[in-house]
């Protein structure tokens, strides 16, 4: 009860402070009743135009629009440049719709007139064919029938009239061509098949879709929409071109390379690679990212179609590169200007390589000629190069080009340097075979002398008589120290002048 009796003398102080509140109020509104009338007391005379000029705003206000243009801020909709600038684009736009009516869409009424005058036309059509298959028909028997006769003039005993012989030759002709009517048939309306039409629609369709594709910046679909397009129809340089015009972004790849892969990896599906000129685009777009790898697959799974420029650009690419390039690079090239048979170039690569036995066996097989060792040497100069061009090869044993030919084509160049070495290693080459051939000889001589005094002294010997051979020939075989003890004067002083003038014979001989 205490709380109740507090609660209701709040409320009582609350209710008194309201009415003063309001009683205030109240006075105050009094008084500015009574201020609003003096002045409106003293202000009389103007009362009329305030009034004229209150309704005069209120008409223009109602000319305003109650809300801002759509796609506008406040300061562009005041802008009268700007709003100029908007009112020409909007007319221009609504210019080319007006043009776009006209052109790209037909009235009902417009499409039932093309579709008569369509199915009118058809009709004169198929009427002008069959009667075109009548007089091909008349002609073709008129020709047998003429065949026919002149047949029959020349050889009369062939039938024995003239009608009879005609007849003859259009049944033969009958069964002949009603074998192959079908064939006849297919060829003649081959041009008129509505499956071709329809499908002429859906490849039109299909590029539609792929530039909407394009155009809207879905490039991974487009890219594999065009790779999968039937009959190769975006499978070219022109659609390459498109790609190769969109800038790539920072950390993606281009849509060319994108688009370059899923050619080349669709063509196990299609059967056949892209062209000489849509290969080297795709062989470009991956070199211009460094995917050497990238292209290495492509040649070892066979999907490029290989050309000479490929093959240049493969070489070029390797120019002023490292080891690991130069090493995967060159081979590449030098395979695809083998497949291409542009020997030099092959050539050139081996020789790059070091490969210089490999290439003169490469330079046999595809006979070369001396101009064109000279090429390769000029293109890849080198001493192993210049020494084995100048080496003795096969049976005839003679050097593909001859030492002055190859100097003096070095001597030439720039690098003279290698030429100067050959000369002084083909110096040292001759110096070294004339001593060979100088020892050589003068051991065959010493050998020579040496059988031709064996030889004097068996002449010799042999015109002696019997007894004194033997005393010589003992004396020349036993040693000194036994030799004293032998008696040879006795002998000698016993033989005849005969002898002596043998054996002086003997020794001037």
């Amino acid at each position: 009860m205490a709380a109740e009796q507090t609660t209701l003398s709040y409320f009582a102080k609350r209710v008194d402070q309201l009415k003063q509140i309001l009683h205030v109020i109240e006075s105050n509104n009094k008084q500015l009743n009574h201020e609003k009338k003096n002045i409106l007391e003293k202000q009389g005379s103007h009362l009329p135009d305030a009034q004229q000029k209150v309704v005069t705003v209120e008409a223009n206000k109602t000319d305003t629009p109650k809300r801002l243009l759509p796609g506008l801020m406040i300061g562009e909709s005041i802008d009268v440049a700007h709003l100029y600038k908007l009112s020409s684009s909007f007319a221009q736009q609504f210019k080319d719709l007006h043009q776009s009516k006209k052109n790209c869409y037909a009235t009902r009424e417009q499409k039932d007139k093309l579709k008569m005058q369509l199915s009118t036309k058809t009709k004169a059509k198929d009427h002008v064919t069959e009667k075109n298959l009548q007089l091909k028909a008349r002609c073709r028997k008129l020709r047998i029938a003429y065949d026919a006769l002149r047949v029959f003039e020349k050889d009369p005993l062939l039938g024995p009239t003239q009608a009879e012989a005609v007849i003859r030759a259009l049944t033969r002709s009958n069964s002949m061509m009603s074998s192959r009517s079908g064939d006849v048939i297919s060829s003649i309306f081959d041009d008129d098949d509505p499956s071709k039409e329809r499908e002429a629609e859906m490849l039109l369709e299909y590029i539609e879709h792929f530039n909407e594709l394009f155009e809207e910046g879905k490039y991974k679909d487009a890219v594999m929409h065009a790779a999968s397009s039937p009959k190769g129809i975006l499978r070219n340089c022109e659609t390459l071109s498109r790609f190769r015009a969109i800038h790539a972004r920072t950390g993606k790849l281009p849509p060319l390379l994108v688009y370059c892969e899923a050619l080349i990896s669709s063509v196990p599906a299609v059967g056949s690679p892209p062209d000489a000129e849509t290969s080297l685009e795709c062989v470009k777009s991956a070199l211009s990212e460094d995917r050497l790898d990238l292209v290495m697959h492509w040649l070892l799974q066979e999907r490029l179609t290989c050309s000479e420029p490929l093959g240049h650009l493969l070489y070029n690419y390797t120019q002023g590169k490292g080891a690991g390039i130069i090493s995967k690079g060159l081979p590449l090239a030098e395979a695809v200007y083998t497949l291409v048979e542009a020997h030099i170039q092959a050539a050139v690569c081996m020789c790059k390589q070091g490969k210089v036995q490999a290439m003169m066996d490469y330079a046999i097989n595809a006979e070369f000629e001396k101009d064109m060792y000279m090429g390769v040497l000029v293109a890849c100069p080198s001493i192993a190069l210049a020494e084995v061009l100048i080496q003795p090869r096969g049976p005839p044993g003679k050097p593909t080009l001859s030492v002055g030919t190859v100097v003096f084509e070095l001597l030439q160049t720039e690098n003279y340097a290698i030429g100067v070495q050959l000369l002084d290693r083909v110096y040292r080459s001759i110096q070294a075979e004339n001593e060979k051939m100088y020892r050589t000889e003068a051991r065959a001589s010493k050998k020579l002398k040496t059988e031709q005094a064996k030889s004097r002294k068996t002449t010799r010997y042999s015109s002696w008589p019997s007894e004194q051979r033997t005393s010589a020939v003992s004396s020349a075989t036993v040693p000194q120290s036994a030799r004293a003890r032998v008696v040879v004067k006795p002998v000698i002083r016993s033989t005849n002048v005969q002898a002596r003038a043998d054996v002086a014979k003997a020794d001037k001989d």
